[in-house]
C-alpha cells in the first residue's frame, strides 16, 4: 500500500501536469482559437504566393498578433487564410505587406493601418488587389542577372576585372578613408535629415525638366557618342597627348615660376588697361569697325597701280577754307624755327579754343566726345569731368590770318580770261593765296575776282621707281 506522503505527492504533480498542458493548449498551441474562440479570420488573395507559408507570423506595429492558418491555390491565384487574435483589436482600414525577416526568404504579414486607425477589424474580412503588396520576386532579377552577363563578353569582362584590379591594387588606405568619409556623409545627412527630405523635395522641378528636356538629352547623348566614336578613331593622338602631357605641364610649371616675381605686375598693369578699355570701349568698337576697311583700301590703292610702279590715290588739297585756327595756340612771336632742332619742354593745353559751334577746326580737341559722359565734349579728361568745353574756355573768336595774302588792292588790272603761259612768268606778281581750282575744266577764280584756267595740273604725275607710299606722303609724285 501507498503511504499518505506518495498519494499527496501524486495528487500534486498530477495537479501540475494539468496545469502545464493547460497552458500549453491554451497559450503555445492556440486551441481555443483553432476552435473558433477569441480570433479574427481575415484573408488575403494575391496572385502568387510572394513566398509566404503556412505558420508564417502575422504582425501588426510590430507585435506578433496571430499567423498564417493555410495557403491555398484557388483558380485567380493564391488565397492565405489568416487568424488574429482577437484581442489585438485592429483597425478595419489596414493593408497587408508581404514581408522578409532575413536573407533566406524567412517571410511574413505586416498589416498597417492606412491613416487614422478606424472601426475594427471583423472576422471575414477579405485583403485583395491594392490591399496586398508583395515582394520583388528573386526569380526575375536572377533570370534579368543572367541575361546581363550572358550579354557581356567573356573577354571584354576579363579586361575589366584585370583593369579594375591595377586600379584599385595597392590603394587600401584611399579605399579605407573614401569608405570613412562616405560613412561621415551618411551621419550628417542622417543629422540633417529635415534638410535632406527638403532637398529631395524640392529636386522635383528639376526632375520633371529633365522628363520635359527629354529630347534635348536624347541629341545630347546622340552627341556624346558622335564625340566618342571621334575620340576612338582619334586614339594615337590622344595617347601623344597623354604621353607628353606630363613634360609640356612640367614646362608650364617652370614658366609660371619664373614668372612669378612680375606676374602680379602684369596682371595688376592689364586690370588698369581693362578700366582704360572699359571706359573707352565705344571708341574702340569704332576702331576695330574702321581698321579693316582701312587696311582694305591701302591694299586696293598699292595693289591696283603696282603694273605702273604707282598708287591709285588722289589728292584733293584744300587750302585756307575756311581759315586755320591760330586761337589758343603760341603766338607768332613766340613760335620756334624752322631751323631750331633742339626738344623744349611740352606745353599742354594748346588746342582751338574757339566757340565749339564755330566753322573753324570742328574736328579739333575741343570737339572730342567724352567717354565717360557721352552728352559732352572736350579736350581733355579732367575737362569732360568738370562739365565740358563751355564759354570759360573760349579765347575768341579765329581772326583770319593775312599774312601770307598781303594788303588788299583796290584797282586791279583787267587781265580778263587767259591761259597762264606754260613755263612762263606772269609780268604781274601777286602774293601767294589758294583758291578752288576744277579740275575738269581747269579754271579756278583768283583773289582779284577773276577766272583761270590752266589744264595741266596733276598731269603725268607719277610715283618714282620703287617708291613706297610713305615715299609719296613724306616726298610727293614726280611730274614726268
Amino acid at each position: 500500500m501507498m503511504s499518505k506522503q506518495v498519494k499527496w505527492q501524486l495528487v500534486f504533480f498530477a495537479i501540475i501536469t494539468v496545469i502545464g498542458l493547460t497552458a500549453m493548449s491554451v497559450v503555445y498551441l492556440k486551441l481555443p482559437q483553432r476552435f473558433g474562440f477569441d480570433r479574427v479570420d481575415v484573408a488575403l488573395e494575391m496572385p502568387v504566393t510572394g513566398g509566404l507559408y503556412q505558420n508564417a507570423n502575422v504582425s501588426y506595429l510590430g507585435n506578433t498578433v496571430g499567423t498564417v492558418e493555410e495557403v491555398n491555390l484557388n483558380p485567380d491565384g493564391v488565397r492565405a487564410n489568416l487568424y488574429i487574435e482577437e484581442s489585438a483589436d485592429l483597425p478595419q482600414n489596414v493593408r497587408a505587406e508581404i514581408r522578409s525577416v532575413s536573407a533566406v526568404g524567412e517571410q511574413y504579414v505586416d498589416l498597417i493601418p492606412v491613416g487614422a486607425p478606424d472601426g475594427e477589424l471583423e472576422s471575414g474580412t477579405v485583403l485583395r488587389g491594392d490591399q496586398v503588396s508583395l515582394p520583388q520576386g528573386m526569380g526575375p532579377v536572377l533570370d534579368q542577372a543572367t541575361a546581363l552577363l550572358a550579354s557581356v563578353n567573356n573577354e571584354k569582362m576579363r579586361n575589366v576585372l584585370q583593369e579594375s584590379f591595377d586600379a584599385f591594387a595597392g590603394s587600401e588606405q584611399d579605399m579605407q578613408r573614401l569608405i570613412d568619409s562616405t560613412r561621415l556623409f551618411v551621419q550628417e545627412a542622417n543629422n540633417n535629415s529635415d534638410a535632406v527630405n527638403a532637398l529631395i523635395k524640392d529636386a522635383e522641378p528639376l526632375l520633371n525638366s529633365q522628363i520635359r528636356s527629354e529630347d534635348s538629352l536624347k541629341k545630347w547623348i546622340s552627341n556624346l557618342a558622335n564625340v566618342t566614336d571621334q575620340l576612338r578613331e582619334n586614339r594615337p593622338q590622344l595617347e601623344s597627348i597623354l604621353d607628353n602631357g606630363p613634360e609640356m605641364l612640367a614646362k608650364t610649371q617652370r614658366t609660371m615660376d619664373e614668372l612669378q616675381p612680375v606676374l602680379p605686375v602684369l596682371v595688376a598693369n592689364l586690370m588698369s588697361v581693362g578700366e582704360v578699355g572699359v571706359v573707352y570701349n565705344r571708341s574702340l568698337e569704332q576702331l576695330f569697325v574702321l581698321y579693316p576697311a582701312i587696311v582694305s583700301a591701302l591694299l586696293t590703292a598699292i595693289d591696283g597701280g603696282k603694273d605702273a610702279d604707282s598708287i591709285k590715290v588722289d589728292f584733293n588739297l584744300q587750302l585756307n577754307n575756311p581759315p586755320p585756327c591760330t586761337t589758343g595756340f603760341i603766338p607768332a612771336a613766340d613760335q620756334r624755327s624752322p631751323a631750331d632742332l633742339s626738344v623744349p619742354a611740352q606745353i599742354n593745353g594748346l588746342y582751338c579754343k574757339v566757340p565749339s559751334d564755330a566753322a573753324t577746326t570742328v574736328r579739333g580737341a575741343r570737339n572730342l566726345p567724352c567717354m565717360e559722359y557721352p552728352d559732352r565734349r572736350g579736350a581733355s579728361v579732367q575737362q569732360c569731368r568738370e562739365g565740358g568745353y563751355g564759354p570759360d574756355d573760349v579765347l575768341g573768336d579765329n581772326p583770319p590770318d593775312n599774312s601770307e595774302i598781303g594788303p588788299p588792292q583796290t584797282e586791279l588790272p583787267d587781265l580778263g580770261l587767259q591761259d597762264w603761259p606754260a613755263g612762263g612768268q606772269d609780268p604781274n606778281t601777286y602774293a601767294t593765296t589758294a583758291a578752288m581750282y576744277d579740275p575738269d575744266t581747269g579754271e579756278y577764280v583768283a583773289s582779284d575776282g577773276k577766272t583761270y584756267s590752266q589744264s595741266d595740273l596733276g598731269k603725268n604725275t607719277a610715283l618714282a621707281s620703287g617708291a613706297s607710299m610713305t615715299d609719296a606722303v613724306l616726298n610727293g609724285v614726280k611730274v614726268s
